[in-house]
């Protein structure tokens, strides 16, 4: 401005309109803005923390994110950092003590990143992933709890990345080197299957194979989650794969001992599962045959299959190994000790062996076994007035 009187000119106070603004300029700001969501309370009321959540619900409810989205489809790697960024600054800053409506904006913006992009950045699925692990479940469990609620939001469109990042960093992917869940694949796994079981369509085919591997220990860590799949409350997988069930069951052969122990825990607890969960009953052939094409909500098995893994058990109990021939010993009497109903007259005959086996610690523990379940049916039989006795026969 000009002092009319002196003609010396004074600093101009208006922005500076000689530099027009880059549309990436704008969202970088907007992003850096982002980040002071975590300034955002239930309890807050100052102005900033307002306009901070204004910005938010504007990119929410507005849509204003999807130019950025259009610029990094068209190939501009500085828009692919931003989006990343974007990720980034939301899932880092969502917290507990923030309103509903601030969690839902932020699910309603990560959600049409993923339905806009027709190819989401393997680093937005790693940090996506990232914030399923337990070490981040934690720190943040707001951000946890949003990763899983966009996981089903988005399914149909996460489904296929996000089983085939994860299947690559299962098998050591040199693609994979800098990813940050590498390290954390087996529990990632785990989480995902807690998250939505049909996320398991890409990964459990790769675990399947690497039962196969010669690593032992790596071999015994898949057996181990595996097992633990196919035992969950919820997925069924044995019925919604029962060809994997199939190559898992081969796993009782395997040429560890120590494998085809862990294989045994695995099979009894599930065994027993079947017939006390909604499965059928080895005793009662009328269940058996009703229930030979269901099973049930709980990783119970169909008929065929609690065939087929009650012999893969009773044949582990004339095991060469010693070691393993008295692991299945211990496993069965403690299921039947637990639960008379896990009981069958297969697995008392087989009992009755081992009660003549040519090693003492494994006669001793057979007799001991055998004794304690008899004496805990009859009880049983006794207490109810042998209302129970036909159910009990073999005792």
């Amino acid at each position: 401005f000009s002092n009319s009187h002196t003609h010396t000119t004074t600093p101009s106070l208006l922005p500076d309109t000689t530099t027009k603004p880059t549309t990436q300029s704008v969202y970088d700001l907007i992003i850096s803005q982002l980040h002071n969501l975590s300034k955002v309370t239930m309890a807050a009321t100052d102005t900033r923390s307002v306009r901070y959540a204004s910005i938010l619900e504007s990119l929410a409810t507005v849509k204003s994110v999807i130019p950025l989205l259009e610029m990094m489809q068209q190939g501009r790697e500085t828009s692919k950092q931003l989006v990343q960024n974007l990720f980034d600054s939301l899932l880092t800053n969502v917290h507990k003590d923030q309103s509903g409506s601030v969690h839902g904006h932020v699910l309603d913006v990560l959600t049409c990143c993923c339905d806009e992009l027709e190819v989401l950045p393997m680093e937005v699925i790693n940090l996506l992933l990232v914030y399923l692990l337990p070490a981040s479940r934690k720190e943040n469990e707001s951000g946890y709890k949003v990763v899983q609620v966009l996981l089903q939001r988005c399914f149909t469109k996460l489904q296929q990345p996000v089983g085939t990042y994860v299947a690559k960093c299962l098998m050591g992917d040199v693609e994979m080197a800098e990813s940050d869940v590498k390290e954390h694949a087996y529990g990632l796994v785990f989480e995902l299957h807690r998250t939505n079981p049909a996320l398991m369509l890409y990964i459990l085919p790769q675990l399947i194979d690497m039962l196969e591997v010669e690593d032992e220990e790596m071999r015994a860590r898949v057996v181990e989650l595996v097992a633990k799949l196919f035992s969950a409350r919820t997925g069924n997988y044995a019925t919604t794969y029962p060809q994997h069930f199939k190559s898992f069951m081969g796993r009782y052969k395997d040429k560890s001992p120590a494998i085809r122990s862990m294989m045994l825990k695995f099979g009894v607890e599930l065994s027993s599962k079947g017939r006390t969960g909604g499965g059928s009953s080895s005793s009662s052939s009328s269940s058996s045959s009703s229930s030979s094409s269901s099973s049930g909500s709980d990783g119970s098995l169909n008929a065929e299959q609690q065939a087929v893994l009650e012999k893969k058990i009773l044949d582990r109990a004339m095991d060469h190994d010693e070691q393993v021939r008295l692991d299945a010993t211990h496993e069965i009497c403690n299921a039947g000790y637990a639960d008379l109903k896990a009981m069958t007259v297969p697995m008392v005959a087989v009992l009755k062996q081992r009660c003549e086996d040519k090693k003492e610690n494994i006669r001793k523990d057979a007799i001991t076994g055998l004794t304690r379940i008899y004496g805990n049916a009859m009880g049983d039989i006794w207490e109810d007035n042998l209302a129970d006795a036909e159910d009990n026969r073999w005792a």
